[in-house]
């Protein structure tokens, strides 16, 4: 029920006071909390987390000495590959109303949960392989905000049992399950802004080791809810843009406004960082951009039904989605974005063969936090990031995308606000991107 302001009396920040608003505002960031933690083998109960409520974050860790699968759904997927003889997923979950109960996987020997309270997903670091050793010197994480909580998920091939004997300095040893291999959870919470580098991890039993680093950032804290109203304000006051991640590579190389439509090709052996406007339906389906696959090398991203796909890298022999070493491809569900106004950044470090995907709620230069979706590097084998054909924006291209799926290469169903891309500039530097 929207109330006309009245100076001095209960006036809010615009031209009306809504009593019937739920929405409160952000008045600084909350202190992160351990909820509880959890182990298990293929099916990982999450009912001994006491108190495990709506909004706490779930991070889950699973391993096993063949291939594991992560069955829920639901879950944004980090990892899930084989590496360092270790078949092993990283996943994490914002709990809805109902929190989850369990989580299924197939062909896992052990899996581990942590869960915690006023946090948000913030990056995963390299993931580090040793041989067969005890002992593993996990990677370095950039740490943006005060009070972030930085993961060691650390993983042992072959083991039924074994502890860890050293964590690294500062770190609570969390969960830790064995079966057809062993994987454990450490933390350290109240880590400062800067570089966070764990020291080594040491287990009581030899074999090949894995490790991974993860961030955790402080959730924004709420105060009053907005239909409070603002007392004795003679001024207006707008919070500012606090988040835009765009601002260090200055003005895009193309902008794209009109959709469908497509553009002049290059071969692009450069840094890429593309950035999508839009309000993506769960029901919406097909290209948001093609930058061109001539010679097998290509990046684009479509959508098919809330799940969304990005591939760059691409070598010849590589034809189909998410087969063969040299792309790097990365499928992840939206659904929890769907329906709401956002921005989508696909970004390569041409350096490294990485292409990482991350969402902006509420789009460019709003208040929320960088999220980062998935990741996947490739080998190498071809150092053209995207082929020399046309590139398309909001529809395919001709036939020479890099492969997404037939739902996928069709012209985009939905709205495309805007399209920003940063490339073909020898002196741009993606890999800080987020930063």
């Amino acid at each position: 029920m929207p109330v006309a302001s009245v100076y001095e009396n209960g006036g809010i920040i615009g031209q009306t006071l809504d009593l019937g608003s739920t929405e409160q505002y952000i008045s600084g960031l909350a202190t992160p909390s351990f909820v509880g933690s959890a182990t298990g083998n293929s099916t990982l109960s999450l009912t001994g987390i006491t108190g495990l409520q709506e909004g706490d974050l779930v991070v889950i860790f699973a391993a096993d000495d063949n291939s594991a699968t992560l069955n829920s759904t639901g879950w944004t997927t980090l990892a899930e590959t084989f590496a360092g003889d270790i078949g092993h997923v990283i996943a994490y979950k914002v709990m809805g109303a109902t929190p989850d109960t369990s989580v299924s996987f197939s062909g896992t020997g052990a899996s581990t949960a942590t869960a915690w309270r006023d946090v948000e997903y913030g990056s995963i670091g390299t993931i580090v392989q040793n041989g067969v050793s005890t002992t593993i010197d996990p990677s370095s994480i950039a740490v943006t905000l005060d009070n972030s909580v930085v993961l060691v998920l650390a993983a042992l091939d072959d083991r039924g049992s074994a502890t860890v004997t050293t964590a690294p300095t500062g770190y609570t040893v969390g969960p830790t399950a064995f079966d057809d291999g062993g994987c454990a959870q450490l933390y350290k919470t109240g880590v400062s802004a800067g570089t966070e580098d764990p020291s080594t991890l040491t287990w009581s039993l030899s074999d090949a080791v894995i490790s991974y680093t993860l961030l955790l950032k402080p959730a924004a804290s709420f105060g009053n809810f907005k239909n409070s109203g603002i007392w004795n304000l003679n001024a207006v006051y707008a919070l500012p843009n606090v988040n835009n991640y765009e601002i260090p590579y200055g003005t895009p190389d193309y902008t794209i406004t009109t959709f469908p439509s497509t553009g002049t090709g290059v071969t692009g052996s450069y840094d890429v960082i593309v950035a999508v406007d839009a309000n993506i339906a769960s029901t919406d389906d097909g290209v948001l951009f093609d930058l061109g696959g001539a010679g097998g090398a290509g990046m684009a991203a479509g959508v098919n039904n809330g799940t969304l796909r990005a591939r760059a890298f691409d070598s010849s022999g590589d034809s189909a989605f998410s087969i063969g070493a040299g792309q790097a491809h990365v499928e992840v569900n939206i659904s929890s974005y769907t329906g709401a106004d956002a921005t989508y950044y696909f970004v390569v470090d041409q350096s490294t063969y990485t292409l990482t995907v991350y969402v902006q709620e509420g789009g460019a230069g709003s208040a929320s936090s960088l999220v980062q979706l998935g990741t996947d590097t490739a080998d190498g084998s071809t150092t053209d990031v995207y082929g020399s054909n046309s590139k398309g924006y909001g529809q395919l291209w001709g036939f020479a995308i890099a492969d997404l799926g037939a739902a996928y290469e069709v012209s985009f169903t939905g709205t495309i606000d805007e399209i920003r891309i940063w490339t073909e500039d020898a002196a741009l530097d993606a890999s800080g991107f987020g930063a």
